[in-house]
């Protein structure tokens, strides 16, 4: 049976690129019955929902006010829970990734081997490529796959798709505003949900990130996050561990 694809645009002040990037996402996939593209407009002051609308958008979310890219992310999830889609990909409206790594990211889904696949990225192809982030990402990579025993190929990766009991898992789960993409690794790593990495390529640069505005940022983030599921992870074995020597004692 042909399954339901929903892919999700989140877009703040993105006049200049969105029209592309929905013009980007592929509209047949082998197994896919349906494809629909959905942006959520985060507060945008510019011609955003415009741009969108003439592009034909299916359906423009529209948040009433700057919210930020994990609440974007957010809604729009749960518009593909709501929808009954079988699939949902994120996919960035600055036009870093490609469209047709779309239908190669959505395979395992479709095929019953991956509940979650993230596109992981070939720096080495990007001479550009800043060296602070580059090092970061390695870092967090190799951090969080040694904290949590997962396999972490690509952090920070934002061209993600997830089945839909995944989704309702990290809409229950996530609740950082600004910021998806490292948090929902860090759960699904913490929660042992098998990552599937599949290699894409990317467009650098597109245009300065609004997420990442400096170094000292980036690096404040990625860290920060990293330490708040660690301590997560290592409170919430202690308690199960508790929780099973109260059971051999009182049984």
């Amino acid at each position: 049976m042909d399954k339901k694809l929903i892919v999700i645009i989140p877009a703040f002040n993105e006049e200049n690129f969105i029209t592309s990037a929905i013009k980007e996402i592929p509209r047949k996939i082998n197994g896919i019955g349906s494809i629909e593209v959905v942006v959520v407009n985060d507060g945008s002051s510019d011609g955003t929902v415009k741009a969108a609308r003439n592009a034909e958008a299916g359906k423009i979310i529209d948040l009433g006010g700057h919210r930020g890219l994990g609440a974007a992310i957010r809604a729009g999830l749960s518009y593909g829970v709501d929808n009954d889609a079988d699939i949902i990909v994120i996919f960035d409206a600055d036009c870093q990734y490609y469209g047709k790594d779309i239908e190669k990211i959505v395979a395992p889904v479709l095929a019953g081997t991956g509940q979650v696949v993230i596109g992981q990225r070939n720096f080495r192809k990007i001479k550009t490529y800043p060296f602070y982030m580059r090092l970061s990402q390695r870092i967090g990579n190799g951090l969080t796959g040694f904290i949590f025993g997962a396999d972490v190929q690509d952090i920070a990766s934002s061209l993600r798709a997830y089945r839909k009991e995944t989704a309702k898992l990290l809409l229950e789960n996530l609740h950082n505003p600004y910021e998806e993409a490292i948090e929902s690794v860090c759960f699904m790593a913490e929660k042992n949900i098998p990552i599937a990495w599949i290699p894409v390529n990317i467009r650098y640069p597109t245009r300065p990130s609004r997420l990442i505005t400096s170094k000292f940022y980036f690096v404040k983030y990625f860290f920060t996050t990293l330490a708040d599921y660690f301590f997560a992870s290592r409170k919430n074995n202690q308690s199960a561990a508790c929780a099973e020597r109260n059971r051999k004692v009182f049984r």
